[in-house]
């Protein structure tokens, strides 16, 4: 059972999907059903959700207030709770905490001579936490030996700050190149050097003083330096020194001159020195004469270079005024003030505002260490503060520096320059974001459990819309939705990516509570579990996400017609010619926006009754009025209606395509339309059973099939007065190969039909019956349910003059034809179409019409049927009928005056079994066959019964006789016709009747009716 919510009163329609499936429809309020092949039907369609959903923060975070948030604060429902609403509402909590990924990574500075791709790491210095968090993984990329790029490969999670952004070392290094000024290095001694040690000295502060005279008196500022001193610069701090002897003529009271010897002790302070050690300056003065200048600062040398010491240090050297003895008071007693003080400024070699030392273009570039990993010769920085120009290269073996040419010596320089060679130094700067922020668009939708090689999942609709503001960031989401019930099994949660409402990514397929901190990158990622990608609308304007509502359930009638499904055939009576189509390969979407409307352009009202995909084109048939609609890619934009006939279709069961042509059945009969629109009425030879016979008020129940083995048309109708259900028990058959027609009845109700690739590979067309499907013309026999095989006189009754009426109740589609005898009475009741749903019982025979001689008697018959619970093998009758064919009377020809054979010859195929056939004869157009006088068998096959109306031949193989079967028989009739006599014989017409006993065919090859014809 594929389901049971279809109504017996209406047909339905059905058509296959690329996936296999099927989806059949009714129409009148029925919900379509989609059937996979097996097991039970379920719903066409998923229903979309009916629940909304509401947004709030899980709590507040340290340092804001409840009125910072964009929602209110909601404890966030476990996995089995219900939200507080309803049922069908559920809730999005937002973490307003703040938790980074790397979104990327940008190269600040590409460095040089990498020999490989540098690997990337990421430091934090708070650990990553919440157990969910996952370090940024990226690549690096060089492109010349420098980095160019930086991939991420996973931009992590749960950073609680930016990270910093470690390069490993995968570049040349170890080579130490040693510049060499183009002059003599000075070393005076050992462990001096021309680079950190001191090397000059400029004068802050010295004499003579503008406010003293030239002229030597006592009050002149002296200093112990004459003729010179040595001061060693080590330690910051005082000092004392001793200077060497030296000595001034003085002149007594008596005029007596004498030599005074001298040596003073130098004092004063050393400050700003941090390092270094070993130098020792000499400053050289004038004496005190008596007639001698004022003392004067001569020169400042350096005796002794030192090493070690800070360029960066600001080294001053303070030298005091002349101490000396005072006899009155015993001590040493400083006579110039502390303003008078000489300050000198001490300057490392390589301090570029050393006046003390004499520039120099460079005299070579010497390899120290040649180091290793140079993939490319790397570039040579010669770092100075004093002299510029200068210019390297160098070349690499086997990875280290080989080489090293001075191209431009370049000047300026006052101590050797630095040499740096240009190797890694690449510089990155992680740009990190929160994992969330900004306006996401949020939805939700179901999906059931279809395989995904069958097509599936089928998704529904979208929920409504719900707007999540997480601010300047946040951390994640709690999805808590209503479950789906009936043919949804599962949700699907989709959301935007941040500030953008035009495209939805699949968060995740869920039963139950989900944590979304999917960043923007992850929820694009095309290779995350789950991801997809769905725009809301498409760039034409046409709907997508929402494009999923199920088939409507008021069209009778589904096709599939260009990987499209299409539902018309309206049954609520509001839309009587509009055509809804479902997406490409998507028979269960059908969105109300997918509708085409037929315009009318006939006078009358029509409306739709079928839809037909023939070829390019799908034909729309009303009752009365044929269109073709035909399109290119978008039936909404490009879809073309043409009118093609002013021919209609029953239902949409009552057309079928063979061979190229689709064949037709309307209220006027049967047509057939070719590829070119040709429309050609097939069925004029049977257009009276449709103006007369054909039972319209079951239209409904009509339906049309092509057997492709036998080629044979088969228009199944209901004739008037066959059974009150309207559904057909007879079709109108039709030779495609012979142009020919012939009516079956079948005895049970035939209600469908379709072609299918039978276990076999046999293409073959199979029809629905009472009990099953059957093939209609394969096997011995039909399969019989309450169908009269035998009719039992039980009184002839008399005064008959013409065949009764004879009729049975209880069932359907029985006829009967009563056979009289010369006496007026019933001799034989022949079984025309044994119906079905018969129980055994009592025939009704209408009374007799013959009053005139005596008292006429009302025949009776009982019947038997086969059992209505039980299929019973029931032989197939054949019935056969010539037209009228004119006898010639003795105005024709006077040789006809006298008795002229009459005989009908039968040419046959011999039956494997026996096989009775019935040959009846009809003069003047009568309704009853003409009855035999007497009984006769003259050896010729045939012989004359008086039972009934017929003379039989049984057209099975000879037993009994010597000679072999010929398969030809005749049965002898004679007459006369004369032509003054009004009852004399005009016209006669044959008549073959009986049962098809066997597998093999009966085969009538010729019919001879002599004396007939002219």
């Amino acid at each position: 059972m594929i389901t049971d919510r279809f109504s017996n009163l209406y047909p339905v329609s059905c058509a296959h999907g690329r996936e296999g499936e099927l989806i059949v429809v009714q129409g009148h309020g029925v919900r379509p059903v989609r059937w996979n092949g097996a097991g039970a039907g379920m719903d066409a369609g998923v229903d979309a959700p009916e629940g909304t959903l509401d947004v709030a923060c899980s709590h507040v975070p340290s340092g804001m207030t409840e009125a910072d948030l964009p929602y209110k604060v909601k404890p966030t429902p476990g996995p089995a709770e219900v939200p507080e609403d309803s049922s069908t509402r559920g809730r999005i909590t937002v973490n307003p905490d703040r938790n980074y990924y790397i979104a990327r990574t940008d190269v600040h500075s590409p460095g040089s001579v990498y020999y490989g791709p540098p690997a990337v790491t990421y430091a934090s210095d708070v650990p990553i936490t919440n157990g969910r968090g996952r370090p940024a993984v990226a690549k690096a990329y060089l492109e010349s030996s420098s980095l160019s790029e930086i991939e991420m490969e996973d931009s992590g999670k749960y950073y609680p700050k930016a990270p910093t952004v470690e390069l490993s070392n995968t570049h040349g290094s170890g080579a130490v190149l040693i510049a060499k000024l183009d002059a003599q290095e000075f070393i005076p001694t050992p462990g001096n050097s021309e680079t950190t040690g001191l090397t000059g000295y400029t004068a802050l502060s010295q004499p003579p003083w503008p406010d003293e005279a030239s002229f030597p008196v006592v009050s002149l500022t002296r200093y112990g330096v004459y003729p010179f001193v040595d001061i060693p610069v080590s330690a910051n701090g005082d000092f004392e020194v001793n200077t060497p002897f030296w000595g001034y003529w003085a002149t007594n009271n008596n005029g007596f001159r004498y030599w005074v010897s001298v040596r003073h002790v130098c004092r004063g302070s050393i400050s700003g020195l941090t390092q270094g050690a070993g130098a020792i300056v000499r400053l050289n003065g004038t004496g005190f004469l008596d007639d001698g200048p004022a003392t004067s600062l001569v020169s400042i040398v350096p005796v002794q270079f030192g090493q070690g010491y800070n360029p960066d240090d600001e080294i001053i050297i303070r030298v005091q005024g002349l101490w000396s003895f005072d006899n009155a008071s015993g001590i040493m007693v400083r006579p110039s003030p502390p303003e008078k003080d000489i300050v000198i400024r001490a300057f490392v070699g390589s301090d570029p505002d050393n006046p003390g030392v004499t520039p120099h273009p460079l005299r070579s570039i010497e390899i120290q260490e040649r180091g290793s990993g140079y993939l490319v010769a790397p570039d040579i920085k010669i770092v100075s503060n004093t002299g510029f120009g200068a210019y390297a290269t160098c070349t690499v073996k086997d990875g280290r520096i080989d080489t090293v040419t001075l191209e431009n010596k370049g000047g300026g320089y006052t101590t050797p320059p630095r040499i740096e060679l240009l190797s890694g130094g690449a510089e990155a700067f992680a740009v990190a974001r929160p994992h969330l922020r900004g306006l996401y668009q949020c939805y939700y939708r179901y999906v059931d459990d279809t395989p995904e090689d069958s097509g599936g999942p089928i998704p529904s609709n979208l929920s409504e819309r719900v707007e999540v503001n997480c601010g300047e960031g946040a951390t994640s989401l709690t999805w808590n939705v209503p479950l789906p019930s009936g043919r949804g099994k599962k949700a699907e949660l989709w959301r935007s990516t941040s500030n953008q409402a035009l495209t939805l990514y699949r968060v995740a397929t869920v039963t139950s509570q989900f944590v979304d901190d999917l960043t923007d990158d992850e929820l694009r990622d095309a290779d995350r579990d789950d991801y997809a990608a769905m725009p809301i609308v498409l760039p034409n304007g046409e709907i997508n996400a929402n494009r999923f509502t199920p088939p409507p359930d008021d069209k009778a009638v589904v096709v599939r017609f260009q990987d499209r499904h299409w539902y018309a055939v309206d049954t609520s009576g509001d839309e009587p010619n509009s055509i809804y189509f479902s997406e490409v390969d998507e028979p269960e979407s059908v969105p109300e926006e997918n509708e085409l409307v037929l315009q009318q352009n006939a006078r009358d009202a029509d409306s739709i009754r079928a839809l037909v995909p023939f070829g390019s084109t799908l034909l729309a048939l009303q009752a009365r009025h044929a269109y073709a609609l035909s399109f290119s890619k978008q039936p909404l934009l490009d879809a073309q209606v043409t009118p093609i006939a002013y021919r209609g279709a029953l239902n949409q069961r009552c057309w079928e395509i063979y061979d190229g042509t689709c064949y037709v059945m309307d209220q006027q009969g049967i047509y057939s339309i070719d590829s070119a629109g040709q429309v050609s009425a097939i069925g004029d030879p049977i257009e009276n059973l449709f103006r007369e016979d054909v039972d319209f008020g079951a239209a409904r129940w009509s339906f049309l099939t092509v057997d492709p083995k036998s080629q044979t048309l088969r228009a199944f109708v209901a004739f008037k007065g066959d059974n009150a259900s309207g559904r057909p028990t007879a079709a109108l058959c039709f030779s495609l190969m012979l142009k020919s027609w012939w009516i079956e009845r079948y005895p049970q109700q035939i209600t469908g039909g379709t072609n299918v690739r039978l276990s076999n590979s046999e293409f073959r067309c199979v029809y629905s019956g009472d009990t099953g499907c059957y093939m209609l013309d394969q096997g011995e026999a039909d399969v019989a349910r309450g169908a009269i095989e035998i009719v039992t006189l039980t009184n002839k009754g008399s005064g008959y003059r013409t065949p009764p009426e004879v009729t049975a109740a209880g069932g359907s589609a029985a006829e009967f034809e009563a056979s009289l005898d010369s006496e007026g009475r019933v001799s034989a009741i022949w079984i025309k179409n044994s119906g079905f749903g018969y129980t055994s019982g009592s025939l009704t025979i209408s009374a007799p019409d013959d009053e005139e001689h005596g008292a006429p008697v009302q025949a009776a018959a009982t019947y038997t049927a086969t059992p209505l619970g039980a299929g019973r093998p029931h032989y197939p009758v054949y019935r056969y009928k010539t037209g009228n064919s004119p006898l010639p009377t003795d105005a024709d020809d006077p040789r006809i005056g006298a008795s002229e054979s009459r005989n009908v010859t039968l040419t046959y195929k011999p039956t494997k079994v026996p096989c009775p056939i019935s040959l009846r004869t009809y003069y003047n157009n009568s309704s009853a066959p003409r009855p035999n006088v007497a009984f006769t068998d003259q050896g010729t096959g045939f012989y004359h019964s008086i039972v009934d109306n017929a003379t039989r031949l049984d057209m099975g193989h000879q037993t009994t006789e010597y000679a072999r079967d010929s398969g030809v028989a005749t049965a002898e009739f004679s007459g006369h016709a004369l032509g003054d006599f009004r009852s004399t014989d005009r016209h006669v017409s044959v008549e073959l009747v009986g049962p098809c006993k066997g597998l093999d065919p009966v085969v009538i090859y010729e019919l001879t009716v002599y004396g007939a014809g002219g």
